[in-house]
Parts: structure tokens; sequence; C-alpha cells
């Protein structure tokens, strides 16, 4: 799946070939995907915790999701699925 993270990393790998483009124009992209980076390094299990406690049929944790720390826990991010209209009617159907 090609999400917003990889465009962002592919993106800042190819302005930092460009001389032409100061550092400047991309430095918060830059910040954010080493924020994102050490985030994960910190905590390394917390992905799997969170696949292993919540992770069904409904509910789907990316291999690499994003993180938001906290003072007594992480948030990470997950898909929640969600039936269409007609899903809903064949099931209750």
């Amino acid at each position: 799946m090609l999400t917003l993270e990889v465009l962002a990393r592919a993106l800042v790998e190819k302005l930092e070939t460009m001389p032409d483009v100061p550092t400047g124009h991309y430095a918060h992209l830059k910040s954010w995907i080493e924020v994102t980076d050490q985030e994960r390094r910190d905590f390394p299990d917390i992905v799997e915790k969170a696949q292993d406690r919540h992770a069904s049929d409904d509910v789907e944790v990316d291999d690499d999701p994003f993180l938001s720390i906290g003072d007594e826990g992480v948030w990470v991010s997950a898909w929640v699925w969600v039936p269409t209209p007609a899903e809903d009617d064949d099931e209750q159907g």
C-alpha cells in the first residue's frame, strides 16, 4: 500500500539530491520523519502489543503505524472497518 509516509520519505530523499532546493523548504517534513522513526525506536514492542490486543476482523493495525506518546501509554493508529449501507443491509437481512 502506498501511504503518505512512503511518499513523504521519497520526496525528502529526492529533494536531498537536488542542490538548488534549500533544506528549509522541506525541513518540517524531514523533522516529522525523524520524530516518527525515533518514536518507533523508543517503543519497539508497542506495535506487536497493539496488534495482539486489538487486531480483529474489524480493527487492523499496520506494521508501521503512527504513534502518539502519552504520559502513561502510547496511542497507536489503527484502521477500523465500517460497513457500507449495502453491506449493513446484507448482514441484517
